[in-house]
């Protein structure tokens, strides 16, 4: 029987009801495509990781152990999602951590999940625009930490299965991100996002755009970008891991066509993929 499910380097799917990470969500994830039985963008991946414990001040993780466990989950595996869930471990009742912490990392492997869909990524996706704001925290932005409850509830605002995601805003003014996914729009031959400074998640494919626009002399802006901005946009669309990158279609009642620049990243992205450890 193949492997799923690792919890510090074991094969089972239990863990203590004394966990921080269930308590308080002190604790980090990744989300890892897998194709072909590769990780994509893998030290991208590790490199965020090793950000957010110094950031949570968590104790250094082995980097060389993850990845022999990486290694021996994916094993004969195909097409799926390897998501890694580092928390700070069991814990005393109360909101101080131990000084010393042992940490929980767990493993999971999702298989026959469909990443990168062909599909959508040619006719692009809809978005709609979430009441639920986003939350400025200069200490927390650009990590992936577990507390994640502005997106559960900013993702509970629609039910239409023709949305794909939801743009969340910053004192209901500046488009910051979709509840999965960071944000582009191209204006005037412009491509602007946001720095994600003080809120949002720096996406691993959100830095490879940015590096691929870069190296291709398309002139790009990271800057604020407000909700006008983007719904008066010439091309708009979004990125993560699992998807690449989305022609935006449609915001509310606002349209937009896939544009050059849009399929031009999307070009470039595909041919970069980074499979491997």
């Amino acid at each position: 029987m193949q492997t799923t499910t690792l919890i510090n380097g074991a094969p089972q799917d239990k863990l203590s009801v004394a966990d921080r990470g269930l308590h308080y969500g002190d604790g980090l994830f990744e989300t890892i495509a897998v194709v072909t039985g590769q990780p994509s963008y893998w030290q991208q991946h590790l490199a965020r990781l090793i950000l957010g414990c110094q950031r949570l001040k968590f104790p250094v993780i082995d980097i060389d152990q993850l990845t022999a466990e990486a290694k021996q989950i994916l094993a004969e595996k195909k097409s799926g999602v390897l998501k890694i869930i580092l928390t700070r471990g069991h814990g005393k009742r109360g909101y101080q951590p131990e000084k010393r912490p042992n940490l929980n990392h767990i493993l999971l492997f999702y298989p026959n999940t469909e990443v990168m869909p062909a599909a959508q990524a040619e006719s692009g996706v809809k978005l709609t625009i979430c009441q639920t704001p986003i939350v400025k925290n200069p200490l927390l932005s650009g990590i992936k930490h577990l507390n994640r409850l502005e997106q559960v509830l900013a993702s509970a605002e629609w039910s239409d299965k023709n949305i794909y995601d939801g743009l969340m805003l910053y004192q209901q003014e500046y488009a910051v991100c979709g509840t999965k996914t960071n944000l582009f729009i191209v204006k005037d031959g412009i491509l602007i996002t946001d720095p994600l400074i003080e809120y949002g998640i720096n996406g691993v494919m959100r830095a490879e755009i940015i590096e691929q626009a870069k190296a291709s002399a398309i002139p790009i802006e990271l800057r604020p970008l407000t909700l006008d901005e983007c719904l008066s946009a010439d091309e708009v669309f979004i990125s993560n891991s699992l998807i690449g990158i989305y022609p935006v279609t449609a915001i509310v009642k606002h349209t937009y066509a896939i544009g050059k620049i849009t399929k031009t990243l999307q070009t470039l992205i595909a041919s970069r993929q980074c499979l491997g450890f």
